[in-house]
């Protein structure tokens, strides 16, 4: 919490003749009520605690002949200056509100909504479903194809650039270098039947 002093609060003090004990326990009284929110007041017990002055008794009397402070029944109120300090009631209404409001941005911060669930945006949720979907698209659900049914055709690569007998590389014009002299090894095999990309052997 900050005290604030205006800037003709030295002046007031010198027109009202205060002395140097009176001034320092002025302004040590000030600050110990907005640091313990008081509202001015001062107690006995207090005084020993937050004037450091060796006259501090003296300096109090000069406050109160002053009319910078007040007598009450369980010590004084400071009246000079505090005009200038906001009351506790709104000091502590402060701190409340701002305490919410750190703890509204923490939690946003943090992915929780104030009611206390987990918030979660939708690129968050987008990646997580994401990271999770380790189906293959070739072996169930929709497909690559939308068909519901696992794409069978086969890749224009592997049509074109090997072997569907031997699965060995296909030459430039489309013949297999390993089952082409063995055409009639595979026909035989086959019954009679020559692979489908092998020429008849002459």
């Amino acid at each position: 919490m900050w005290t604030k002093l205006s800037d003709d609060f030295g002046d007031d003090c010198v027109r009202a003749g205060l002395s140097d004990a009176a001034f320092r326990t002025h302004v040590e009284a000030l600050l110990w009520s907005m640091r313990r929110l008081t509202d001015g007041r001062i107690e006995k017990l207090d005084l020993r605690r937050l004037a450091e002055s060796a006259a501090a008794e003296m300096a109090v009397n000069e406050l109160v002949a002053s009319g910078f402070w007040h007598t009450h029944r369980e010590g004084w109120r400071v009246v000079h200056a505090m005009s200038d300090q906001p009351e506790s009631a709104v000091v502590l209404k402060r701190r409340a509100d701002n305490a919410r409001r750190q703890q509204e941005l923490r939690l946003r911060k943090a992915g929780v909504a104030p009611g206390g669930s987990v918030a979660q945006s939708r690129r968050d949720a987008d990646h997580d479903v994401a990271a999770h979907d380790t189906r293959d698209p070739g072996r169930g659900g929709t497909g690559r194809d939308g068909s519901g049914q696992a794409s069978t055709k086969a890749s224009p690569t592997e049509n074109r650039d090997t072997c569907g007998t031997c699965t060995d590389p296909l030459k430039a014009d489309g013949s297999c270098g390993y089952c082409g002299p063995r055409a009639r090894e595979f026909a035989g095999i086959a019954g009679g039947a020559l692979p489908h990309h092998v020429a008849a052997p002459v």
